[in-house]
């Protein structure tokens, strides 16, 4: 059990990606809202930055489906204000810690996931190796046996949801920012498709999580096409 100062850190993360959810979907209903009206996009990169908000606040809607998207903008107001405000608490707080700024250097894990990662697993000795750490995060099959053969089923549900959560999330940014992440996970992609390949990308960012963590090393991009992680003896990482 983490020290009480460890877990009320955790709670304030928690609360973070709570409030992070809730912002994405007011996000989504506006444009399920936009689009049930058929009004056209404007040609800005966020709809929800300035420019963004400004043609929302001037789009013309039936009165009803007005209200709702003032409502919708009001909602997201006050949900992205409790998130600066909370942010800036675990910025000061938080990001100061070794471990974060280790985890900030692996491709996918930045200052959303470090910090949620670094305080879900607290002590990364409590795992005596990757694959054990692999069980905590719920990314490894149930396994049952019958009439002498075994068999995979889905993930194990007794898990860290949080770190399971962060792990396969953090997958998609990784495979855009880093060209060894994205061979991986379309290889896997066209090996067994979406679904597989994220949680075999997530399955070996954890490994990479579990290694980065042991040794105190940062992450180094593998260079070629093999599966070699640098800074670990070349036994420890291949598959």
């Amino acid at each position: 059990m983490p020290a009480k100062e460890i877990r009320v850190k955790k709670y304030l993360l928690r609360h973070r990606t709570f409030l992070v959810n809730t912002s994405t979907r007011i996000k989504n209903r506006i444009h399920i809202l936009l689009e049930r009206n058929h009004i056209p996009l404007p040609t800005v990169t966020d709809l929800f930055g300035r420019l963004g908000r400004r043609f929302l606040e001037t789009v013309v809607l039936p009165a009803e489906e007005s209200l709702l998207l003032t409502q919708h903008l009001q909602l997201l107001q006050c949900v992205e204000s409790l998130l600066k405000n909370l942010q800036q608490v675990i910025k000061d707080d938080l990001f100061q810690d070794e471990r974060v700024k280790l985890l900030q250097t692996i491709p996918g894990i930045g200052d959303v996931f470090a910090p949620l990662i670094a305080l879900e697993i607290d002590d990364i000795k409590r795992f005596k190796d990757y694959r054990r750490f692999w069980s905590y995060c719920g990314l490894v099959p149930s396994i049952y046996a019958s009439g002498g053969r075994i068999y995979h089923g889905h993930l194990i549900k007794c898990c860290n949801k949080w770190l399971k959560w962060a792990l396969i999330e953090a997958v998609y940014p990784g495979t855009r920012s880093s060209p060894y992440w994205g061979r991986y996970y379309e290889k896997k992609k066209y090996e067994k498709g979406n679904a597989t390949a994220a949680i075999a990308t997530a399955r070996k960012l954890a490994m990479i999580v579990y290694w980065v963590l042991r040794t105190k090393k940062e992450y180094k991009e593998p260079q070629g096409t093999s599966h070699y992680f640098s800074p670990i003896a070349q036994g420890s990482l291949k598959g």
